[in-house]
């Protein structure tokens, strides 16, 4: 089981985790809002030193991609390129619909179908479905620009904060009432869940592409 450096970047708030043998083992916060540009890099050494590793023992970095707040994805793009580069290690995308589906799993969500979406503005959301059975997360659509009223049709639970927005449209049996804004540990889940084949550390080793594909 692989080293794995998590970056989340894609909303206010943001950080860097550490998952080693598929537990998180070091955290570090973004001590202010909408401050990534100053302190997402100096939290992945604080990740890092709260775990006891440092950057060469790194199998991979785990990144959200989005969707997000366009200049926090670009910021956290940037970090994770450089240390890609510097220390030669690949890059495992994840889209942020699926680590909104870990946070609500961590959280207890009950199994069935999950509806992560971001508000788009301008009445759209951006949004996929998912099936959860309490132990196999499986991608049921792509990421998609839809109507609120159409993709809150499917019936599932709403994830993210579309959640929070349209609370009072949803009732509270759709809408999911926990923790919406991402952490960087569910970043780092999302990549172990949808990179199983390759998280293997020798397997990372002998392949450092500076991106690894979905499976």
């Amino acid at each position: 089981m692989a080293n794995i450096l998590a970056i989340e970047s894609s909303g206010n708030t943001g950080g860097a985790a550490v998952l080693r043998e598929g537990q998180i083992v070091g955290e570090a916060s973004l001590p202010t809002p909408r401050s990534h540009g100053e302190h997402l890099v100096p939290s992945f050494a604080q990740a890092l030193e709260a775990a006891g590793l440092s950057f060469p023992e790194l199998d991979g970095i785990a990144l959200n991609v989005g969707a997000g707040s366009y200049t926090g994805l670009r910021v956290g793009l940037a970090a994770a390129e450089m240390l890609a580069l510097v220390h030669n290690k690949p890059i495992l995308p994840v889209p942020c619909t699926n680590a909104l589906c870990e946070a609500a799993i961590r959280q207890g969500v009950a199994a069935g179908l999950l509806l992560p979406a971001l508000d788009a503005r301008r009445d759209y959301l951006v949004g996929a479905a998912f099936r959860w059975d309490g132990q196999t997360l499986a991608r049921e659509s792509d990421d998609e620009l839809m109507l609120p009223e159409h993709f809150f049709a499917q019936g599932g639970v709403v994830i993210g904060d579309a959640a929070q927005i349209y609370a009072e449209t949803l009732g509270p049996s759709q809408a999911f009432d926990g923790r919406w804004e991402l952490e960087a540990a569910d970043v780092g889940l999302a990549a172990l869940r949808l990179y199983r084949s390759a998280m293997d550390a020798s397997a990372l080793a002998q392949n450092p592409t500076r991106r690894v594909e979905l499976n």
